[in-house]
């Protein structure tokens, strides 16, 4: 069974190519590469797909310039880079991947920013018990490296449970599961600025799953008792829902209810 990890791909750069990148987990001999129909949806698989891989695939992205895929493990804790033929979407790994830093502990989010000069990478465990960390990687073009960031890693206030990255490249999206919480399976919601390099908490922002409108209009935050939908740069709106956790793909549903407002 063939799996899309479209996700934690850049949603912009997915859009403007006219290929599919994807991963069998139960393969780990390589990524498959598709064109694909936008008026009939169908999926061809390009010359030479599925293309070599040295590590299993467990998150991916593609970065916004679409010069570059990357791909994450979490055992071992590796990143991997992959050049991409615009034309015909061959993938070729780069000599120096996979890549880690020090700090580099089970990857679960990719994300890369519109400048196309850095990858940051959400990390499940840390140096701390019970939160994980986000670090972030310099992508070298030129001799098709990633530099860890003299920074290090940054401690995130719980554990990651999903992501997602504008369309717009300059913020991407953290939920995170709140250690010690009073409140079963709290999260909190968290808003990474590109330009700042710093997360920034929303006011109120709580739930236990999230879903990103494609265009970047509008995301639904499903809480205990209520889904927000949030309206860039951050102003709320709600409803009245079940005190259970909706499914993204009814949260979504519910974006269609609300007038989107243009970034």
């Amino acid at each position: 069974m063939i799996g899309l990890f479209l996700c934690s791909i850049s949603a912009r750069a997915q859009l403007q190519q006219p290929f599919v990148f994807a991963a069998d987990p139960a393969n780990p001999s390589g990524i498959a590469v598709y064109t694909r129909n936008d008026l009939t949806g169908v999926l061809t698989p390009v010359p030479g797909s599925p293309f070599p891989r040295k590590e299993e695939v467990n998150v991916i992205t593609l970065d916004f310039t679409a010069r570059f895929l990357f791909t994450a493990t979490h055992n071992p804790s590796k990143i991997s880079m992959f050049t991409v033929d615009r034309n015909t979407g061959v993938l070729q790994e780069v000599p120096k991947s996979p890549f880690a830093s020090p700090s580099t502990n089970s990857p679960v989010f990719l994300s890369t920013e519109s400048t196309g000069q850095f990858l940051y990478v959400i990390n499940f465990n840390s140096s701390q018990p019970d939160v994980s960390s986000v670090e972030s990687f310099q992508i070298d073009p030129v001799n098709l490296d990633l530099i860890p960031s003299p920074n290090g890693a940054t401690q995130l206030p719980g554990l990651f449970l999903s992501g997602a990255t504008h369309p717009s490249g300059k913020s991407f999206y953290a939920l995170l599961n709140i250690p010690n919480s009073s409140i079963p399976s709290q999260a909190v919601f968290l808003l990474f600025d590109g330009s700042t390099g710093a997360f920034t908490t929303l006011a109120n922002a709580f739930g236990c799953c999230f879903a990103l409108d494609p265009q970047g209009k509008s995301l639904a935050l499903e809480g205990l008792q209520s889904v927000h939908f949030i309206q860039p740069p951050g102003r709320w709106d709600s409803r009245a829902q079940s005190r259970h956790c909706l499914s993204e793909r009814r949260a979504l549903d519910g974006i269609r209810h609300f007038r989107p407002i243009s970034l």
